[in-house]
């Protein structure tokens, strides 16, 4: 292979081709990539890519540790780490375990929860199968217990799923996150929201589409925010998510996703909201007229300027 520029400046530079130095400085006296690397003045890594260029076989970690000695502190702090310590290696548990007691909350804890129960295998010797396979919390543990079990383990979901809602209320309160998120999941606007995009631009009403994560207040993502400093917000609404009266979902919709809860929301944060229905949308001369007055003056201004003659 022919050499680079930067090889034939290190042969200038000490008098000697690159690959005779490093076979001298490797092989015969024994030096590392590092101690190399200070002596020639280079990068270490640049040492070692020399090495694989003139294909100098590089010494294995246990060939460099060969003939090694630690340090009279470092095998001071090892001897300090292991006092005290003894190898329990293919021993039982029950001798490594010897002459360690556990904590009286250990098992007082331990002891409550076996509390009643009877083992599976009682009075059997030698290697059993479980007698617990295919079988239900009831035929186990009894009815009694079995609801304590069902109880307890229902409560801790219930915490979890508080604990997590919290947390995902949280981030969507930053609008970088929402806007992360929503891109991700899916294209916005999506095609009802490009209609109505394009009705408010047709009207020239004084609203723009804010829906992609632009705006989050207080965790929710308005679709579109009124341009002309009066806080009014637009939402357009599915019936499928959130009107409680369509049969599409099972589960009961929550109330901050409906109409009412909605309004309560912007009005708690000092803002006007205007819901649009998808089926409204199927009637444009209507979602005009709704839009027109709910907007108010501001829009009669906004028309007056733009139908006013140019001077």
């Amino acid at each position: 292979m022919r050499k680079t520029r930067f090889m034939y400046k290190l042969d200038e530079k000490f008098g000697e081709p690159i690959e005779e130095l490093l076979k001298r400085l490797y092989l015969k006296e024994r030096k590392n990539g590092i101690q190399i690397s200070k002596e020639l003045g280079i990068k270490w890594s640049t040492v070692y890519k020399l090495l694989r260029w003139f294909g100098i076989p590089c010494r294995s970690m246990s060939e460099i540790r060969m003939g090694r000695k630690h340090s009279k502190e470092t095998r001071k702090k090892m001897s300090n780490a292991q006092k005290g310590r003894k190898i329990t290696w293919g021993n039982k548990i029950s001798k490594a375990m010897k002459g360690k007691k556990q904590s009286e909350e250990h098992i007082k804890h331990s002891s409550e929860g076996r509390k009643g129960l009877i083992p599976w295998n009682k009075g059997q010797k030698g290697v059993q199968k479980s007698t617990r396979k295919g079988k239900t919390f009831e035929d186990i543990y009894g009815s009694k217990r079995s609801k304590e079990i069902r109880k307890k383990q229902s409560e801790t979901r219930l915490k979890d799923r508080e604990k997590y809602r919290k947390l995902a209320k949280e981030r969507w309160k930053n609008p970088q996150y929402a806007k992360k998120i929503l891109k991700s999941l899916f294209q916005k606007p999506n095609k009802l929201e490009t209609k109505l995009v394009r009705i408010i631009k047709k009207n020239a009403f004084p609203f723009r589409y804010v829906g992609d994560g632009q705006m989050v207040i207080d965790g929710k993502v308005p679709d579109f925010i009124a341009t002309n400093g009066s806080k009014k917000i637009i939402e357009l609404f599915g019936r499928p998510w959130h009107d409680p009266k369509n049969k599409y979902h099972s589960p009961k919709i929550e109330y901050d996703r409906t109409e009412e809860g909605r309004h309560k929301f912007y009005e708690s944060h000092s803002y006007e909201l205007l819901v649009i229905w998808d089926d409204e949308l199927k009637d444009e001369s209507k979602v005009v007229e709704k839009i027109r007055a709910f907007a108010g003056k501001h829009v009669e201004l906004y028309e007056e300027v733009l139908n006013c003659p140019k001077t």
